[in-house]
């Protein structure tokens, strides 16, 4: 049992001397390689080409203008070689990438090496992988909208994109996913059918009793009575709407403002999140929406509606995020879980579902 502690010790010691003297070697071979570089004419050009220390002090004998003659030369043929057997060189060294940086990029994504060659000049690719909430699907659409509004933060470029803010209102648009649940959006971007209709509506029993999809029913119900116990007068004024019910409301302001002035305060029909049966616009009762804003409810609803799985939908700081004015009172059902983190990140359902849910 001694003996066989003894070797171990002795092994142990035997390693970390090889540590330590190959840590001295390697320091010695930079010292020495530093010293060369500053007291030997040309000595790391020449090095780099592969030159001998001898070969070195062979060519400083020369004229000077014959040595870097030699150094171009041989330059120049390192990339005519790299030109050739380097993976993307041709197209990332004419846009201004250094050799380091294009074996760096050689390592990347696919994607990300055909988006930098795409364009027409180096892009600082690592910063913009770093940028939260940075999506590599994406990346091109990043760069565009960037290049468009040049005085925005790489990260706000980052979050209008990921809220499809680069895409046209009501032209580029995609059929919502019901099957997302909770998490489904419809926005200006998402519709739902005229025929779709949430299969498990039922009436709130409190504050208003409108219709809300089962499981956004019960958060209410159980909010709406926290509320009631703590002595404020929460109502809803609407929740589920159908389609048809959305049109005539929409039409109805269109009667009253222009589109661009209605377009922020209604959604077109097809395109209100109301539809899904996950919406409550909440106000205190005898109030309007306008004076609800300050009051205890109102409060109360910004500070604790998340923890019943309430998100505020159009914030105040958000109108350039999600195409509409502030709504104090609309409130979105999303689940406890994602409407804490939405809170805590001060993130719309928009860039949350960007990101976390279809990832791409």
């Amino acid at each position: 049992m001694l003996k066989s502690k003894q070797k171990r010790n002795i092994i142990a010691v035997i390693l970390l001397t090889l540590s330590v003297v190959l840590i001295i070697a390697l320091s010695q071979f930079n010292v020495v390689y530093w010293f060369k570089s500053v007291t030997i004419a040309h000595y790391s050009n020449l090095h780099t080409l592969g030159y001998s220390d001898e070969e070195i002090k062979s060519i400083n004998q020369l004229e000077e203008n014959d040595i870097l003659a030699i150094i171009d030369l041989d330059h120049y043929v390192l990339k005519i070689v790299k030109h050739y057997t380097v993976e993307n060189y041709p197209e990332l060294t004419v846009l201004g990438y250094s050799d380091e940086s294009i074996d760096t990029i050689n390592t990347l994504d696919p994607v990300i090496i055909d988006v930098l060659i795409k364009q027409s000049t180096t892009i600082d690719y690592q910063t913009w992988m770093n940028t939260e909430y940075f999506l590599l699907s994406r990346f091109e659409r990043y760069l565009s909208y960037q290049v468009k509004n040049p005085n925005m933060s790489l990260r706000q470029s980052v979050e209008m994109v990921n809220a499809n803010r680069d895409q046209t209102f009501y032209v580029d648009i995609q059929a919502a996913d019901p099957s997302k649940g909770n998490l489904v959006l419809v926005n200006k971007y998402y519709y739902l059918d005229k025929s779709f209709v949430p299969s498990n509506l039922v009436n709130t029993k409190g504050c208003g009793k409108k219709q809300l999809v089962q499981e956004a029913a019960t958060a209410f119900n159980s909010m709406c009575q926290v509320m009631t116990d703590l002595g404020m007068n929460l109502t809803t004024t609407t929740a589920y709407r159908s389609y048809d019910f959305q049109a005539y409301l929409y039409d109805y302001y269109l009667s009253k403002d222009s589109q661009a002035v209605v377009d922020l305060t209604s959604a077109r029909p097809g395109h209100s999140e109301h539809q899904t049966g996950l919406v409550v616009d909440i106000v205190k009762y005898s109030t309007t929406r306008e004076t609800f804003i300050g009051s205890d409810e109102y409060n109360w609803l910004i500070a604790n509606a998340y923890k019943y799985g309430f998100a505020l939908r159009y914030g105040s700081d958000k109108t350039d995020v999600t195409g509409y004015s502030y709504e104090a009172w609309h409130y979105r059902y999303v689940g406890a879980e994602v409407a804490t983190f939405m809170h805590d990140h001060n993130l719309t359902l928009d860039e949350y579902y960007a990101y976390y849910v279809i990832q791409e």
